[in-house]
């Protein structure tokens, strides 16, 4: 549009003498400034079109934002009270078992225990569980599907709080225990095997305490645990050896 104007200018001024001469300046700049004129109203209303039409769309964008933020704004506080709350066990605190208790008192005992899931609160899984195991003794727990055996396990190694009773170790109540120092002196094989994706070098030391040793030492650290669970040959046969990627293939 602005095109016409700008060609109309520069043939006036290009013939200066021309219009000078025939003392045509007003008539040039009247003509001039009428086709600006035309030109603004056009790309006015080109502009006002656009900006309608942004208006719209902009409005729809905000009504749906909005009818999102009425409909889900209950599910947000969820959101909220979640990423603010606290887990009920403390991982962080906690004392360390000293080990001079009676040598005849139960290492790890029951008393009277039960429990209930936070899911259920009135449904205990656990009633009145009296469990007691000595020092050196090897203890198998059966029975049949889901009898809670697992649930006994989950409340040793503390994933969960017994709800009432007592849950000792090492005569002391779990509760009060250091629960990293606790865990790391456990040894736990679930059923569910996760593998992570790194090599088995680095998944063994993941088992392994961090004595921030340097690599060479952490190494053979991890080559001599291997070898006390009779692993070590058969680790190197793989592929890469311990620089092997764990798979569901190499653990079948």
């Amino acid at each position: 549009m602005y095109l016409e104007c700008t060609r109309f200018a520069s043939e006036a001024m290009s013939s200066i003498r021309i219009v000078s001469s025939l003392t045509l300046e007003r008539t040039v700049l009247e003509s001039f400034q009428s086709r600006l004129d035309e030109c603004s109203r056009r790309e006015l209303r080109s502009k006002m079109m656009k900006m309608l039409v942004h208006a719209f769309s902009e409005s729809v964008s905000l009504a749906v934002t909005s009818l999102v933020f009425c409909a889900c704004g209950g599910e947000s506080y969820i959101i909220i009270a979640l990423r603010e709350s606290r887990p009920p066990i403390n991982t962080s605190t906690g004392i360390k078992p000293t080990g001079t208790g009676s040598e005849k008192a139960p290492v790890i005992e029951f008393r009277d225990v039960s429990f209930a899931y936070a899911s259920r609160p009135n449904h205990n899984v656990l009633k009145g569980q009296d469990l007691s195991i000595q020092k050196g003794q090897s203890v198998g727990i059966v029975g049949a599907s889901g009898c809670r055996k697992s649930t006994l396990i989950a409340l040793l190694e503390r994933f969960y709080d017994v709800t009432s009773g007592q849950l000792l170790v090492g005569g002391a109540p779990l509760s009060e225990l250091d629960v990293h120092h606790h865990r790391s002196i456990i040894g736990m094989v679930s059923q569910d095997t996760m593998l992570f994706q790194v090599t088995i070098r680095e998944m063994v030391r993941l088992g392994l305490p961090d004595d921030k040793e340097d690599e060479a030492t952490a190494n053979e650290r991890v080559e001599r645990t291997c070898r006390s669970a009779n692993m070590h040959d058969f680790i190197l046969s793989l592929p890469e050896g311990y620089g092997t990627p764990p798979t569901s293939e190499i653990v079948a």
